[in-house]
């Protein structure tokens, strides 16, 4: 056995010996880590804190987004409630032009005239009619606000007689259930305000089934416009 082979520690030993001399010298840990590992595998930490840096202004960059997405929907949302807003003013200022010559033809109603609308200021009589209803408990305050959040009320005459009669009318492109009774509740309501015979209406572009049937079950009248004219 050669000299060399007998001064050479067994692996294990080996191991345990140059554990202890780097834990000793941490300076050499540097240098055998060096000499060890590639320059590739070294630089494998810098890599990987670019790679955080990267992913965490990725992160950052899609949170901003989906706030904007979240923006967007939200002026969306709010655009689309404006543009219906828009179309239903827009048929509450043609009732003005149409509703005279239905209530020529139908109930046979003679020399309109507009006494509340939503484009249009209150008449005054109409006012202090309503609240002197209210002290007097002729009508609810309920009623009250039914009276003024209508869409239009007109008084006219009765072409074979001449007698006063109130219309309210209730508009809306596509009329449903809540038109029709909301319309029978303001009609109800100028009855009982001015002990005279009132007409409930509803006018739009369109009124489906139920609400046709809910009309005719509540006596209230329907006038259909034709979109666009």
């Amino acid at each position: 056995m050669s000299p060399q082979t007998a001064g050479q520690l067994d692996p294990e030993s080996l191991v345990a010996r140059i554990i202890a001399e780097l834990q000793a010298n941490p300076a050499a840990q540097q240098l055998l880590l060096r000499a060890m590992l590639t320059n590739e595998f070294l630089g494998m930490p810098v890599r990987l804190d670019a790679i955080e840096r990267d992913v965490a202004e990725i992160k950052s960059r899609v949170t901003t987004l989906e706030h904007d997405l979240g923006e967007i929907k939200s002026r969306v949302t709010t655009l689309e409630r404006d543009v219906a807003s828009l179309k239903g003013d827009s048929l509450e200022v043609r009732i003005h032009q149409r509703i005279r010559p239905y209530l020529s033809q139908k109930p046979r109603l003679r020399r309109p005239h507009t006494v509340h609308s939503v484009v249009a200021d209150t008449d005054r009589d109409l006012q202090k009619a309503v609240y002197d209803a209210v002290d007097t408990d002729r009508i609810t305050a309920n009623q009250e606000a039914r009276v003024f959040a209508t869409d239009l009320i007109l008084r006219a005459q009765r072409a074979e007689d001449r007698t006063t009669v109130w219309i309210a009318v209730e508009a809306s492109n596509t009329l449903d259930e809540r038109d029709v009774e909301r319309a029978r509740e303001s009609a109800d309501a100028l009855q009982a305000v001015f002990g005279e015979q009132s007409i409930a209406a509803v006018m739009g572009h369109d009124i489906p089934a139920e609400p046709r049937r809910v009309a005719d079950a509540r006596g209230v009248d329907v006038f259909l416009v034709e979109p666009n004219r």
